[in-house]
């Protein structure tokens, strides 16, 4: 297979189980053996951890859905496909409300401007029929003629000066009125260019929804078609760590069984110190004594020291590989793994598997 990451064990840290032990050990110590014998574990697992990895890796590398950036990348076009559907949404909305307005205001200019025009046409009416009316007296009584004359003069004015009027008032509204006319074709130019928009973003988010779908199928049906070669690989990896944990179990045990043996020796050494001490006035043997007790206390207190810090490296390293387990194993096979720890831990202060019993609490129950 082509393209495969290189796998990093969480323990290449450390090429052997011995680094564990502090420097303040002495060759001779049993405890040195006891840990070197782990050695080989250590090589076993890793191979089986490294196995199992690129077989993860393998998959993930063939099923493109498998990786987070395939799927952060569909749901990217996902949510871009939605937000223009939404923005085009929003501003046809608004169009339409625009066009709307603009249809409003037109409809308020005409009723503004038949009003103002009302009494002038009725006026400008009635001028008329007064001036018929005269043209008409005009030609019955002669002996009228220059009165009649002069009134006509002034209707002619006054008509003069409404139709003024009405041409200044009919200029004054066609700019507002071209504009709207105008607007209101833009605005209908565009809602129908959003509604083209829209029907194509509709048709491409149905296309991403399918093929993300059918994608996602395929990737469910080959990780099936694998699960056989993973469970095998899994019970290897467990096997062997389990056989690694048996063997640091052991050290531990070996480690808090001298600590408490040699607290138990200071503490009796102290106690006699302090009987004679208040009896006698002396120490163990006088003052030569007493410097050899602070001597001897002083080493086993430092030897206590190294062995404490061995079991702390002990510990931390099994939470290290109860960690990756739990994170590359199975949940039932690791709640198993957990169950076969807890016999050999007799204690928390030998070793705290709370955390991963509460989490395996539910996996045993079902």
């Amino acid at each position: 297979r082509k393209n495969k990451t290189k796998i990093r064990a969480p323990f290449e840290s450390q090429s052997c189980a011995s680094h564990l032990l502090s420097a303040g050990h002495h060759a001779n110590d049993p405890l040195v053996s006891v840990v070197q014998k782990l050695d080989a574990n250590v090589d076993g697992l890793s191979a089986c951890y490294t196995e199992l990895c690129t077989h993860d890796n393998s998959i993930a590398v063939e099923c493109a859905t498998q990786r987070a950036s395939f799927a952060d990348d569909y749901r990217s076009i996902e949510q871009s496909v939605d937000r223009d559907l939404q923005f085009i949404g929003h501003r046809s909305a608004s169009l339409e409300r625009e066009l709307l307005s603009a249809q409003s205001q037109k409809q308020k200019l005409v009723r503004e401007q038949q009003q103002k025009l009302a009494p002038l046409d009725q006026r400008l009416e009635q001028r008329r029929r007064e001036r018929q009316h005269l043209l008409a007296e005009q030609e019955a009584v002669e002996r009228q003629l220059a009165e009649v004359r002069q009134r006509l003069s002034t209707c002619d004015v006054f008509v003069a000066g409404i139709e003024q009027e009405i041409a200044e008032i009919a200029r004054s509204f066609e700019p507002n009125s071209a504009a709207l006319f105008e607007s209101m074709d833009d605005y209908q130019f565009e809602i129908a260019a959003y509604a083209q928009q829209r029907e194509c973003y509709a048709n491409l988010s149905a296309v991403v929804r399918g093929s993300y779908s059918r994608l996602q199928s395929w990737s469910r049906s080959r990780s099936q078609n694998d699960s056989e070669q993973r469970v095998l690989l899994e019970t290897q990896y467990v096997q062997q760590l389990s056989a690694y944990f048996d063997g640091l179990c052991g050290a531990l045990t070996m480690l808090m069984q001298r600590v408490a043996q040699l607290k138990e020796h200071i503490a009796a050494i102290e106690r006699t110190h302090a009987v004679r001490t208040k009896n006698y006035g002396l120490g163990l043997g006088g003052a030569a004594a007493g410097r050899d007790d602070g001597n001897l206390l002083k080493q086993l207190g430092g030897d206590i020291l190294v062995d404490e810090e061995t079991m702390q490296r002990l510990r931390d390293t099994m939470h290290m590989h109860l960690r990756t387990a739990q994170r590359i194993v199975s949940k039932p096979l690791f709640a198993k793994f957990v169950a076969h720890i807890e016999q050999r831990v007799s204690s928390t202060a030998m070793l705290d598997l709370t955390p991963y019993r509460q989490s395996n609490a539910a996996v045993l129950t079902t």
